[in-house]
């Protein structure tokens, strides 16, 4: 364990370093803000490529009207603010939904009586793309988004637009989910503090569930390594694998995802983006 074992920590850190919460925020961690968009695990490849394309044309057009740096102000300026608005109102809705459980969300911290759901965070987010699409379709939509294509730019926005209403209309049903998980966590919790036992995981208080789930597949891979080598797995790598896998049964709740408020901001964003723009030209 003296090489994936450290390794492990250290990768998981740099992930979760990739996303912001409120918390985040409040500790002045602002640096998340733009971290948390470079970070792409999870997105699916369409969307993944429209943010391409988006970025690529609506990028290229305003740089040749706008100049390079104010497309860089744009872009930059627009992620900090849209991540975040994301984080500020995912941390807000799922501590609506948690109120009167017995589980606090306001500080972040993990000691708690009842199994602490980890703090509302948001990554892989693409607010500032969709601000520069957004500013790009009301100032210059009837453009064409590629010289010699017969497509405006508006157009490019449509992509976006069904892929934030999908998401907006899945988070309900994720949030009563983890409302309902919560819920039972702190029923568990409570009726093992009745019965003078603890519920807590064999977790330790600092280690976060991306630890969790980093560590299992660096386990998985050694141990592959190990058998396709035809050689018998580390004991201690063994060892490690079954108590994080007993721990992952106990893993608490994981708020529901609200990247998709990062587009929302970001579409407002580009909205007064555009209307002050507009002002000042006149």
């Amino acid at each position: 364990l003296e090489k994936p074992r450290p390794r492990a920590a250290s990768f998981a850190g740099a992930l979760e370093g990739c996303s912001v919460g409120q918390g985040d925020v409040e500790r002045g961690e602002v640096h998340r803000l733009l971290l948390a968009s470079l970070l792409r695990a999870g997105v699916q490849p369409s969307r993944m490529l429209t943010d391409i394309v988006v970025l690529g044309c609506c990028g290229t057009l305003l740089e040749r009207l706008q100049g390079p740096g104010f497309v860089l102000s744009l872009v930059l300026g627009s992620t900090v603010l849209t991540n975040l608005g994301a984080s500020v109102a995912n941390g807000r809705m799922v501590a609506a939904a948690l109120a009167n459980k017995g589980i606090d969300q306001a500080s972040g911290d993990v000691s708690v009586s009842a199994p602490m759901p980890s703090l509302a965070r948001v990554s892989s987010t693409s607010g500032g793309v969709t601000a520069l699409g957004v500013f790009c379709a009301l100032r210059h939509g009837r453009w064409a988004a590629w010289p010699g294509l017969p497509l405006p730019v508006a157009w490019l926005m449509a992509p976006v637009f069904v892929a934030t209403l999908s998401a907006f209309l899945g988070y309900g049903g994720q949030l009563r989910e983890y409302k309902a998980a919560a819920e039972a966590a702190a029923e568990v919790a409570a009726i093992a503090s009745t019965e003078g036992r603890s519920a807590s995981s064999s977790i330790a208080p600092d280690v976060s569930v991306l630890d969790v789930v980093v560590s299992l597949a660096a386990c998985e891979a050694v141990e592959g390594r190990a058998r396709a080598a035809c050689q018998a797995p580390p004991e201690d790598v063994v060892a490690w694998r079954e108590e994080l896998e007993e721990a992952v049964d106990r893993l608490p709740p994981q708020p529901p995802d609200g990247a998709f408020f990062a587009d929302l901001c970001g579409a407002a964003v580009g909205v007064v983006a555009a209307i002050v723009l507009r002002r000042r030209v006149v």
